[in-house]
C-alpha cells in the first residue's frame, strides 16, 4: 500500500534497476513469495519492504535502489510483514511462530511475540497503532500490545489455521475466518460477538471490514459467492454470485460499493446495501 499525502508517483525498483511496467519480477531476481510493501517516509523518501525465505525482512529506498536496513532475528521463512500507521514501526510475522516488533528508524527489534505454537500468518496494526493482530496455523488470533508486548487476547475456537484476520476501522473488533467459520471478536474482551458458517465444507479465506466497519465480507476458497454480514447484528445482508472464484474484494472509501475480481477474468461492482451488482467490468 502507498501511504503519506505528498505522494504523486512511485517507482518499484530491485536492486538499483527499475523495474519495467509489466516486466516479470522474476526478471529482477526477486524470488516467488517475495513480499512487497511501498511507504512514503518524510525523513527517507518512498521505502520498500520485503520479506524473504531467508529469515530477514529489508528495508530499501526506492530512489537509490540501496538496503537501508536488514531486519534479522526471526529464524524460519518471513510471511509477512505491516507498517503502523505512525509509520514508526513494522511487525513481521514468520513460520518460527513468532512475530517481531521493529522501530523503522533504528531496526532495533523492539519485541518478539511469542505464543503461537504454529506459524503465523498474518498480522497487522489496530488504527490507533497500540495493538498487534497475528493469525496462526494453530487455529488462534492474538491481540498483543505495542507498548509492553504483552498478549492481550488468544482468539480461538477455530479447528484450523486462521486464513485471515482484520481489526475493524475503529479498532473495536475483530474479524477471522477459519475452516468454515467466520467469527466477529470484541478487541477489548476478547469476546466472540457473532459466529457465521459456511453452507458447505470449504475454507474461510477472506474475512474484512468495511472503510466504515459497518460490513464483513466472507469467501470460501472454492465458492463463487461473497456474503455480506452486518458487523454490529451478525445478520446475513446478501450474497454475491460471480459466476466464479472469487479471488480478493475492496470497499470503496464511503463503504457504499464493493469490487470484487474473480478467476473468470472479470470485475465486478456491487451497491453494498443492496448486493445488486452494478458495473461488470470485462476485458
Amino acid at each position: 500500500g502507498l501511504t503519506g499525502p505528498r505522494l504523486r508517483a512511485a517507482r518499484l525498483l530491485a536492486g538499483s534497476t527499475e523495474v519495467a511496467d509489466g516486466a516479470p519480477l522474476s526478471s529482477h531476481g526477486i524470488e516467488d513469495g517475495a513480499w512487497l510493501q511501498l511507504l512514503l517516509d518524510e525523513r527517507k523518501g518512498l521505502m520498500v519492504l520485503t520479506t524473504s525465505e531467508d529469515c530477514t525482512a529489508k528495508l530499501w529506498s526506492a530512489e537509490t535502489g540501496e538496503c537501508v536496513r536488514t531486519l534479522r532475528g526471526h529464524t524460519a521463512s518471513v510471511e509477512a510483514a505491516s507498517f503502523s500507521p505512525s509509520e514508526a514501526l513494522l511487525v513481521t510475522a514468520s513460520d518460527d511462530c513468532t512475530a517481531r516488533v521493529w522501530s523503522i528508524e533504528t531496526g532495533e527489534r523492539l519485541f518478539v511475540l511469542e505464543g503461537h505454537e504454529k506459524h503465523v500468518m498474518s498480522t497487522s496494526f489496530s488504527p490507533d497503532g497500540a495493538r498487534v493482530l497475528t493469525a496462526s496455523g494453530d487455529g488462534t488470533a492474538k491481540l498483543w500490545s505495542t507498548n509492553t508486548g504483552e498478549c492481550l487476547h488468544t482468539l480461538g475456537g477455530h479447528d484450523d489455521t486462521v486464513e485471515s484476520a482484520s481489526i475493524s476501522p475503529d479498532g473495536t473488533r475483530v474479524v477471522t475466518g477459519c475452516d468454515s467459520w467466520a467469527k466477529v471478536w470484541d478487541a477489548e474482551s476478547g469476546e466472540c460477538l457473532h459466529m457465521w458458517e459456511l453452507p458447505r465444507d470449504d475454507i474461510m479465506t477472506t474475512t474484512f471490514f468495511s472503510q466504515l466497519g459497518a460490513r464483513v465480507v466472507s469467501a470460501a476458497d472454492s465458492e463463487s459467492i461473497m456474503t455480506l454480514w452486518d458487523a454490529a447484528s451478525g445478520e446475513r445482508l446478501e450474497s454475491m454470485d460471480h459466476d466464479g472464484l472469487s479471488m480478493s474484494a475492496a470497499f470503496s472509501p464511503d463503504g457504499a460499493r464493493l469490487v470484487t475480481a474473480a478467476v473468470d477474468g472479470h470485475a465486478k461492482v456491487w451497491s453494498a446495501k443492496s448486493g445488486q451488482c452494478l458495473h461488470t467490468l470485462e476485458g
